[in-house]
């Protein structure tokens, strides 16, 4: 073969009479064996760490369980989840209308209850026929009891000795703060 640089080294030089004892080659690249221990070992550990924490986990578990102490007979009856219907499409009242439940949705029912609400609340409706007892529009009770004095809409002004009026103020929770000359 024929060297670019120097030309034929390997007819030029005979190499096989030269020897050297202080120098040696290796007999090979990479020892083989301490990389098989350290696999091994990297293994036997492995599995042992495994089991270990395996062993934790039991035993924290374990622990936990002993710490919450036994569960109560009752709790064991309980379901997790609701029998069906669901909650949210059950009627409230027995002159509640039922719901489709196919077609209805829960903000529909919540649509259809308050309309139901506000139609008892505005509406005249009677409790008891026998005694005479009746619901009337709401606006039209409110208007009735400021009418009758069973509720003040605000207290009346206290006139002082030297004549001022003291007014409660609308954060005043009532107390008699400011005062007006009269």
């Amino acid at each position: 073969m024929k060297d670019k640089k120097h030309g034929n080294r390997r007819d030029e030089i005979d190499t096989s009479k030269i020897k050297n004892p202080e120098v040696y080659h290796e007999e090979s690249d990479v020892p083989i064996r301490p990389i098989v221990w350290f696999a091994v070992g990297l293994t036997i550990s492995t599995v042992i760490i495994y089991l270990l924490i395996g062993w934790l986990f039991d035993y924290f578990e374990g622990r936990e369980k002993r710490a919450q102490g036994k569960q109560s007979p009752l709790a064991a009856e309980r379901q997790r989840i609701p029998p069906e219907p669901r909650l949210y499409l059950t009627p409230k009242d027995l002159d509640q209308a039922k719901p489709d439940l196919l077609s209805d949705h829960p903000f529909q029912e919540l649509r259809k209850l308050r309309d139901q609400e506000n139609e008892r609340l505005n509406s005249y409706n009677w409790v008891d026929p026998n005694a005479g007892i009746v619901t009337i529009p709401i606006d039209e009770a409110k208007r009735l009891a400021l009418q009758k004095g069973l509720i003040v809409s605000r207290p009346a002004p206290v006139q002082s000795a030297t004549g001022e009026t003291a007014t409660p103020s609308d954060s005043s929770a009532g107390k008699t703060t400011e005062k007006k000359q009269q």
